[in-house]
């Protein structure tokens, strides 16, 4: 049995996906330019993949996972794994070269829509039965899947990506759970550069946690 505070990892996925598409669903509408719009392509390529792995992991081990331990709660969750296949044309759909800026952005603002209501139906679903069956250690190895599926190369742009979708409590829960270096990287290095790459992306406009522009020493103490 876990507390509900650690499920923040799982709530911090969801919030980066419940964000990004919706942003860039706006971007795909109006592209500045060929080096905005391959700036774009290649930032819809990264968050469909870590969708995907994050669906996939879902399908594989946690749904079977919970059905083993509450074999009633089957019907439900079978409903999340059909919501997958439900997302799986707006992703390919959102994906395609092939169609227009514009198409693409219709498909990507229907996927940021379906992504959240399927969202609020998972945490009202899984979340419970989460609390119920999950140990640390196993919350601990889903941590450990989900940031090899990141790989080292990527991982200053999920966390900078990620960190831009969070609130200020959930952002402050999400760092404190990283070891002392990786808090220093990304608020010396990472963040900084992400902060570049998200004006590249949308604009000035993206409201970003206040807690990520503190000062390093504030948050790199022992832990």
């Amino acid at each position: 049995m876990i507390t509900d505070a650690q499920l923040n990892g799982f709530r911090t996925m969801h919030a980066a996906f419940r964000t990004e598409f919706g942003r860039l669903a706006t971007a795909y509408r109006a592209p500045r330019d060929a080096a905005h719009v391959q700036l774009l392509e290649e930032h819809l390529a990264l968050a469909l993949d870590i969708l995907h792995a994050h669906h996939t992991h879902e399908d594989d081990n946690l749904w079977p996972f919970l059905i083993s331990c509450s074999p009633a709660s089957k019907p439900e969750l079978d409903e999340l794994e059909a919501e997958h296949e439900h997302l799986d044309p707006l992703i390919t759909g959102s994906a395609d070269r092939s169609r227009s800026m514009s198409a693409r952005a219709d498909s990507l603002q229907e996927l940021h829509d379906f992504l959240n209501q399927h969202i609020d139906h998972e945490e009202a679903v899984a979340f419970p039965l989460m609390r119920r069956f999950f140990t640390p250690q196993d919350v601990e190895n889903d941590r450990r899947k989900a940031m090899s599926e990141i790989s080292r190369q990527r991982m200053p742009v999920v966390f900078g990506w990620i960190a831009s979708c969070l609130d200020d409590d959930l952002f402050a829960a999400a760092l404190a759970e990283n070891p002392r270096v990786v808090r220093l990287l990304f608020r010396k290095f990472w963040w900084p550069k992400y902060q570049r790459r998200l004006s590249a992306l949308y604009g000035s406009d993206v409201v970003v946690p206040a807690k990520a522009l503190a000062p390093a020493r504030s948050v790199v103490g022992a832990r």
